[in-house]
């Protein structure tokens, strides 16, 4: 998603640089169609992991991760998968609500960020 949306603030330097109105109009409609998949994106995580089972379980998604997990000081917990999983419930409960802010406060920063001649509607409008 990142590489789309640079992807398309590139093309704004070539579209305003040049002061084209033809590729002005294509970047606007490019410019929203990135919106509208990185918020079909950004819908699409927040479902899954509001649903994901938070189990409490160590997840290495990377070998840096792993490096970091093995090269970490031995923590012993006494807590079985079964604790660890209600214990990991409990946490999550807790941070739903900041990372609903989190995800809704970025996603509006975004949209806060078109500028106002680049919106198609507007184009389409004026």
């Amino acid at each position: 998603m990142f590489v789309c949306s640079a992807n398309t603030l590139s093309l704004a330097d070539t579209a305003f640089i040049q002061e084209n109105p033809q590729h002005t109009l294509y970047f606007a409609y490019f410019f929203f169609v990135d919106h509208i998949l990185s918020t079909v994106w950004t819908v699409f995580f927040t479902i899954v992991w509001w649903n994901y089972p938070h189990d409490g379980q160590q997840i290495s998604n990377s070998l840096a991760q792993e490096a970091i997990r093995h090269g970490a000081p031995d923590v012993k917990h006494s807590m079985t998968d079964a604790q660890r999983a209600v214990e990991a419930n409990i946490l999550w409960h807790e941070e739903k609500s900041t990372a609903m802010g989190v995800i809704i406060v970025s996603w509006l920063a975004k949209v806060r960020s078109w500028p106002k001649s680049c919106t198609p509607c507007h184009v389409l409008i004026s």
